[in-house]
């Protein structure tokens, strides 16, 4: 899939290699102390015990872009509903691969005026977490992501798709034994292309590459490994993001 390679132009390989290795570097060491860990007990974000689960998650997220040649359209509006399939391989320390479908539209965008591109996301999700005291714990969560959205009017097809790695440090506090708060800082890096085919053709790259963004989040404990977690960002990427899961 020729729109694959195009994802990968500029420093995005760079970016995402060295969050990968930051992924792999702290789950190794979180590995290191799985008694410290094991004192999360049910909180949610910090499985206390090695085990499999799945969640279903919906969101919404507006990602302010910039186009390489400085043509109009600085936002673009995703919806997503998706499914994540994790594991734990010990206690504290998350692995897991995300898929499911999206939307798209540009905001002031003439080349998708009166479009509407949809496609699919896959994505590798990475989550490591201390605790500080019973009630306090300090985590870090990544992603590695590809997306692809398309639409035709007429004789012509536009197709975006793009590279993305996020990190969130964040600190949760847990409030009895079912409601979790959770705060923290979201980076950010997207790479894409926007690609119009047919009577006239084009390519022209769009990224986001500032570092900044926070988020807040409450989780509820549902009982049986079960969870509700809503999570709002600000910053670059505003949107919201709603989370049922179940752990096995």
């Amino acid at each position: 899939m020729n729109a694959i390679s195009g994802g990968c132009s500029g420093r995005a390989p760079w970016r995402l290699g060295c969050i990968g290795f930051c992924l792999l570097a702290f789950s190794t060491l979180a590995a290191a102390d799985v008694s410290v860990r094991g004192r999360i007990g049910g909180t949610v974000g910090g499985d206390p015990q090695p085990g499999l689960g799945i969640n279903l998650h919906v969101e919404r997220t507006d990602l302010d872009v910039r186009y390489d040649d400085g043509s109009a359209g600085d936002r673009l509006e995703v919806g997503r509903i998706g499914v994540t399939l994790f594991e734990s391989p010990v206690p504290g320390v998350r692995l897991g691969v995300s898929i499911g479908r999206q939307g798209i539209s540009q905001s002031g965008r003439s080349t998708t005026a009166g479009l509407d591109p949809a496609g699919y996301f896959v994505g590798l999700d990475a989550l490591g977490r201390w605790a500080v005291t019973r009630r306090l714990s300090l985590e870090l969560g990544g992603r590695v992501g590809y997306a692809e959205a398309d639409d035709s009017s007429g004789t012509e097809t536009v197709d975006l798709d793009w590279w993305s790695a996020t990190l969130r440090p964040a600190a949760a506090i847990t409030l009895g034994n079912r409601v979790e708060l959770r705060a923290g800082l979201r980076a950010q890096w997207l790479d894409g292309d926007e690609r119009v085919t047919g009577a006239t053709r084009s390519t022209v790259g769009f990224r986001e590459d500032r570092v900044t963004g926070g988020f807040v989040g409450i989780g509820l404990l549902t009982g049986n490994g079960g969870r509700v977690h809503l999570r709002a960002d600000t910053g670059a990427a505003r949107g919201l993001q709603l989370v049922f899961e179940r752990r096995y």
